[in-house]
C-alpha cells in the first residue's frame, strides 16, 4: 500500500527511486506533474531527498533509451541491444546527460554504493524476494536510517519497515 507523494510530511527524509526522476524528467503523461512537484519540495528542502549513485546510473540508462527512441524514432523493444551497436548515435545524445547532471543540484543527497551495501542487498533479495536494484535501495535506506521511499514500485511493500509514497 502506498500514500501520495504530496502526503510526505515536511522535514521527513525520503529515498527517491529512479522512476520518480524518470517520470518527471521525461514528461510522463500521467505521473510527471506529481513527480516534478515532489522534486521541487526537495529542492526547497521541505523534505530531505536522498538517492544513490546506483539509482543515478539507472536513471541515466533509462533516459538515454527514451531519448534515443525519440531522436531516432526507434521502437522501445530491443532498444538496449540497438544502442550497443550504435556508438555514433549514443555520442549525439545530450538530454539524458544534462538531466543526470541536474539531479544533484536539486539538494538531493547522493549516497555511495559500496561493497558492504551490495552484500547486504543480496541478503535482502533472498529474505524478501527483491530484485537486485530494489534490494540495494533497501540496504542503502537501512544504512541511512530512512523509512520513506518515493516510488511507484510496489515491490517495496514487501518490506515491513518501509513506507512507500507514489505519484
Amino acid at each position: 500500500m502506498s500514500l501520495a507523494l504530496a502526503d510526505i510530511p515536511p522535514g521527513d527524509s525520503v529515498f527517491v527511486d529512479a522512476n520518480i526522476f524518470i517520470y518527471g524528467l521525461s514528461a510522463h503523461p500521467v505521473y510527471a506533474t506529481a513527480c516534478i512537484e515532489f522534486l521541487e519540495r526537495i529542492e526547497r528542502q521541505d523534505v530531505m531527498g536522498v538517492t544513490s549513485s546506483a539509482v543515478l546510473a539507472e536513471v541515466s540508462h533509462r533516459l538515454m533509451t527514451i531519448e534515443a527512441c525519440e531522436v531516432y524514432g526507434w521502437p522501445v523493444a530491443g532498444i538496449a541491444q540497438r544502442l550497443r551497436k550504435s556508438a555514433t548515435e549514443i555520442k549525439t545524445l545530450r538530454k539524458f546527460a544534462d538531466a543526470v547532471r541536474m539531479i544533484p543540484k536539486l539538494n538531493i543527497q547522493i549516497a555511495p554504493t559500496g561493497e558492504q551495501l551490495v552484500i547486504r542487498a543480496t541478503e535482502l533479495s533472498q529474505s524478501h524476494g527483491l530484485l537486485t536494484n530494489d534490494a540495494l535501495i533497501a540496504a542503502t535506506m537501512n544504512s541511512l536510517g530512512i523509512r520513506c521511499i518515493a516510488t511507484r514500485d510496489d515491490d517495496f511493500d514487501r518490506l515491513p519497515t518501509v513506507l512507500r509514497f507514489s505519484p
